[in-house]
Formats: structure tokens, sequence, C-alpha cells
């Protein structure tokens, strides 16, 4: 149900100039005479006149006056001739458009085009962007979309602060044809440039938009495995282990939903252990080196390395070496 516009233009000529006259002897007792020779009394019918006249267009809109609004709600919307110059057009004709138009800039409110939450970022690239011409001209797909407030990725050093009014956008896409990452930041890049300028006019005024592209953290992971018993064919069995700890780790397939490991999760020695628990064959695993190339990304725990840490941005690729097997 929707709510009744008030009426503003509710009081006459007749109304206002009677209430106007009774006020007077009990703001000026010695003002007697009201007839209408009196100066006085022609003073207040002239302001009688124009206050109705006040009201009057108070109550009225015209349609020149929708255009702003409509500007509002639609920035990329175009505005019909005949509301941008109504006195040049018939009224019956101005209104008919007017109505239309309101229409279906009311219809626009309820479709996703402002981006002002997370999820409106993400919905937009994956929904919007993605099926526009744009994306189809440069032939790439989005698997998937990352948005991170309050942090600047577009560097190693601001990624690691608070950045207050900061958006970051991370794009997990491959090129069709292709099922590899596209990977790289380059601010002059096709998909970055074609993303930001989609999300340019959508943003809130005050936001810094950063469109970056995922980074690959290579971390070396040496095991030795405990099997159950003595695996027929070594090879196959050590294969098998490898493409498993590897698949828990693809930005695209791995994690435990297998919907993908999430950007800037940490690679804990725990997550390891439990997953040996769920390949057959294996009784248990022994973790003998889980490094990265930089020393600052190991975490600790009671003087003991106990994982790999990753910025928002990026994703682990494990690479897995079997020292033995024994059983």
């Amino acid at each position: 149900m929707t709510i009744p516009l008030p009426r503003l233009d509710d009081k006459s000529y007749a109304e206002l100039l009677d209430s106007s006259l009774k006020l007077i002897p009990s703001l000026y007792p010695d003002w007697t005479n009201f007839n209408e020779s009196d100066p006085g009394v022609t003073l207040v019918e002239m302001f009688a006149w124009l206050t109705e006249m006040l009201l009057y267009r108070l109550d009225q809109i015209p349609p020149g006056n929708y255009v702003p609004i409509l500007k509002l709600i639609d920035p990329t919307g175009s505005i019909p001739a005949e509301l941008q110059s109504p006195s040049r057009h018939d009224p019956k004709r101005v209104q008919d458009v007017l109505d239309s138009t309101l229409s279906q800039a009311i219809l626009k409110l309820r479709t996703r085009y402002r981006a002002i939450t997370t999820d409106d970022y993400e919905w937009l690239l994956l929904n919007e962007w993605q099926a526009s011409q744009e994306a189809r001209r440069l032939g790439i797909s989005l698997w998937r979309v990352y948005c991170v407030p309050l942090r600047d990725l577009t560097t190693r050093k601001t990624a690691e602060v608070e950045a207050k009014a900061h958006i970051s956008v991370v794009l997990i896409a491959h090129q069709e044809g292709s099922g590899e990452i596209i990977t790289g930041n380059k601010p002059g890049s096709d998909l970055i440039a074609a993303v930001s300028k989609f999300l340019e006019p959508r943003r809130l005024l005050t936001t810094q938009l950063h469109v970056v592209l995922p980074r690959p953290i290579p971390i070396n992971l040496s095991l030795t495995i405990k099997a159950t018993s003595r695996p027929r064919d070594l090879a196959v069995f050590q294969t098998e282990i490898v493409r498993a700890v590897a698949s828990m780790f693809h930005p695209l397939t791995g994690g435990k939903d297998q919907r993908g490991w999430p950007l800037g999760r940490a690679v804990y020695h725990s997550e390891v252990y439990a997953l040996a628990d769920r390949l057959p064959g294996v009784a248990s695993v022994t973790i003998t080196d889980l490094t990265s190339s930089t020393a600052e990304r190991s975490l600790v725990a009671e003087g003991k390395p106990v994982g790999i840490r990753l910025l928002p941005d990026e994703y682990p690729v494990v690479a897995v070496t079997i020292e033995g097997v024994t059983s």
C-alpha cells in the first residue's frame, strides 16, 4: 500500500483572508476598522492572495523539476526532449512522457546498479559485466570475484595496512579456451581497465576503488608418508597424493567445499594432516618442510612453524615433494 501524498494547496483565498482578519483583534486591539476601504485590510487581502498563489505553486511539480530526480535515479539514462523543454510541447504529450519515464525509472530502482556493499560489487561483476559486450569482446570469463573492504591491494606495502574508504576488487578470471587464471597486476591491462570503467559510475562518490588480479604465491611442501600397506605401484601412489594435496589448495576446485581455496587464507600444517586422514592407503604423514620464498610469511606458535600467511589477494601454488614412503 502506497503512502498518500499530502495536499499542500488546502487553503482558499477566502479561508486565508478570514483567518487573518480574525487574528487582528488579539494581535492589535486598537485596530477596529475591518472594512475593505481600510488600507490595512487591503494589505491583508494582498498577502492572502499571494499566499494562496504560493500554496498552489507549492503543490505543483512542473515536469522540468523531475529532470534532476530522473538523473539521480538513472545517471546513464537519457532525458526525453519533452521533459527538457516542456513549454515547447503539448501539455498532454508532456504528461504522457513524464508518466512513462517515471514508471521506467521506478522499475530501474528495483535492479542493482550502485555498488555499495561487497556483495553488490561481486554480484554486478558476475552478472552484469560478465554478460556485457565488453566481456565478450575481451573473451574473458570471471570464475569468482572477491571484494576486500578497507584495503588497497595494488601493492604489497599498502595491502598490509587498513585503508579507510578504499575497496579492492580481486578478479579470478581466465581467457576463453584456457583454463589458466589470469595473474599479474598491470594498470594498463584491458581487463583491469574494462572492469574499472564499468564500476566507476556505480561506486559511491567517496570510495577509492582498486581492481586487481590475484597473485600466486609459490609454497614448497615436503612430506614423508606412512602407508597402511606396501603400495603395489609406488609411483602411482605418490602421484595420487601429490595431486590430492595440490587440488586442495587450488583457487577454483580446492577448499573443504571444493569451490576454491579462499583468497588470502593461510596454509596450515593441520589442514595437510586433516587431508591425509581422508586419503586411501595413507596411515599418517609428516611434514618435513612448509616454506615460501620469504621468511616473514611463516606463522609460528610456541616457537614452532604452523603455516604460511597470505595477503587478501594471494593464493597458494603448492609444490609437493614426497621424500619417502614407509609402511
